[in-house]
């Protein structure tokens, strides 16, 4: 027998940097990332991003909860616009949960942005797709959040998609049938 997508019951603490998986929130579910924080360590952290959440929650850095998940692994796709109404050259407000596609010397990357303030205040910080971390100095007195340096663009319409012959909508930004 052949289950798809490819889910795992785990709990949080078991999830690898990088990770998509789905959470209880309240009487539903919603969708998050795990990422490594090296400011913290390399502790992992969980990036909420939808559906069903408080517009607070959505893209912020969270202490992870110490509950069942069900994850996707890094077995998911991340579809960006063709559309170029889906692209940004300015940061998308802080509300609008966005990626960053970036062009350096020898490669592209696509990173994540989130808000890592604790507080109602606005702070962006950035995950790296491939890898699962925020990017972030750990070199210093005091460990500091980083730009990806280069050239960017900002995706400010999404989705996350299973990775099968026909892939499925696991979560889009606006919400909408991919």
């Amino acid at each position: 027998m052949e289950i798809t997508p490819a889910l795992r019951a785990t709990r949080f603490s078991q999830l690898k940097p990088g990770e998509l998986f789905i959470f209880p929130n309240g009487p539903a579910s919603a969708v998050a990332l795990a990422a490594a924080d090296p400011t913290r360590d390399g502790d992992m952290v969980m990036i909420p991003l939808g559906p069903g959440l408080r517009p607070e929650m959505v893209a912020r850095i969270m202490e992870p909860q110490h509950s069942d998940v069900l994850s996707f692994g890094t077995d998911y796709e991340v579809r960006l616009p063709a559309d170029p109404r889906g692209w940004s050259i300015e940061m998308s407000p802080a509300e609008k949960p966005c990626f960053i596609l970036t062009a350096g010397p020898s490669d592209q990357k696509l990173f994540l942005r989130a808000n890592f303030s604790p507080d109602a205040e606005f702070r962006p910080c950035y995950i790296d797709m491939k890898e699962g971390r925020i990017l972030a100095s750990t070199s210093q007195l005091r460990p500091a959040y980083l730009v990806p340096p280069s050239i960017f663009g900002y995706a400010v319409e999404w989705a996350l998609l299973t990775r099968e012959s026909e892939p499925r909508v696991i979560l889009s930004y606006p919400a909408q049938k991919v």
